[in-house]
């Protein structure tokens, strides 16, 4: 069974950050209450369990490292740890242009955490001091929402401190940067059904909050990434393909066929589309540098593009499909070591 509207509000508002402050809780039930209606006025799936939860990632800043958490909350929101969500904080130019490390690698090695306290998002990076951005200060903060665009669907962001600005600009060396964050009672989420490419897969009613590229979560199997790296001179880890939920137990790529996932005893998730691979894979996570050998997306390309045949194989232009994209119909928490099942 799945939590009850009151029952999600209470672990929500349980957390002690951003959840307190920044996202109001109002919206927070009409979101709930949407997906869980959603889910019951379609067929229910019959779920058959194919593997454990063996690893759960927060990336609090797109683009920048992500770390493993042992627990997190599922919402329709994203991915929640400590009361902070997944790629719920972005950073732009002087432009108002999205930067990752497609074009900035070295962010690779930026490691925003959660200071134990609980108080302050914390960054760090080689030849900085750290940098301390007081959660409570942003939730409380009513500046106007700056506007940009990811992927091409309109969105907004608050901006952090210029103290923050002043650390990314001078770790990057690159002047007029910012840091941002989805603010949830200011800012307007994407409306990803507006997507020319991928809109159809997914619903009036869903909604991305924060910056993740499509959906909110991204799973991927173990044994996907060991099929890989049996291909490449020189083994990735998951820091290269950076995803929400790792599974073990599962054959290579079964992931692709799974059209409903659910983790432990109550959440439950709809796969929107695999995920498409860029240059970002070939980032070396240890080093914030770019391979000059172009792996492993260069091996992906050899052997995990569509086939002509799929109709989804025009919309991928060339890409390999590595994981899956995932929107939440059912929140709650989930753990590492949770069973894991899909329907097909």
């Amino acid at each position: 069974m799945g939590f009850s509207v009151t029952e999600t509000l209470g672990m929500i508002t349980q957390q002690r950050l951003i959840v307190a402050g920044a996202l109001g809780l109002a919206a927070t039930a009409g979101i709930v209450s949407s997906a869980a209606w959603w889910y019951r006025r379609t067929p229910k799936p019959v779920f058959q369990p194919i593997g454990q939860l063996s690893e759960i990632w927060i990336h609090p800043v797109k683009s920048c490292r992500g770390h493993q958490v042992s627990s997190a909350e599922c919402t329709p929101m994203g991915l929640c740890s400590k009361g902070v969500y997944d790629r719920f904080f972005v950073i732009l130019d002087d432009a108002n242009r999205v930067v990752t490390m497609r074009t900035e690698p070295s962010l690779a090695l930026v490691k925003p955490w959660i200071s134990e306290d609980g108080v302050c998002l914390v960054f760090d990076a080689p030849g900085m001091d750290p940098l301390s951005i007081h959660l409570a200060d942003l939730a409380e903060a009513k500046k106007q929402p700056t506007e940009f665009r990811i992927f091409g669907l309109h969105t907004e962001g608050v901006e952090c401190s210029q103290k923050a600005a002043t650390w990314l600009s001078t770790y990057l060396k690159k002047p007029g940067l910012k840091l941002v964050y989805f603010n949830e009672g200011l800012t307007k989420p994407r409306i990803p059904r507006k997507d020319v490419t991928w809109g159809h897969k997914f619903t009036a009613e869903e909604k991305v909050r924060g910056y993740s590229d499509f959906a909110s979560f991204m799973l991927l199997t173990e044994s996907s990434l060991d099929d890989l790296n049996s291909h490449l001179d020189k083994p990735i880890t998951v820091r290269n393909v950076r995803p929400s939920f790792v599974v073990s137990g599962s054959s290579a790529f079964q992931e692709d066929s799974w059209k409903y996932i659910k983790i432990g005893d109550t959440v439950t998730m709809r796969r929107t589309h695999g995920c498409g691979r860029c240059k970002l894979t070939t980032v070396d996570p240890e080093t914030g540098v770019i391979r000059s050998d172009g792996e492993p997306l260069a091996t992906l390309k050899k052997y995990r593009v569509l086939d002509k045949s799929d109709p989804d194989s025009k919309s991928y232009k060339g890409s390999p499909v590595f994981g899956s994209y995932l929107v939440c119909d059912v929140s709650g928490t989930i753990k590492v070591g949770d069973t894991v099942y899909a329907a097909v």
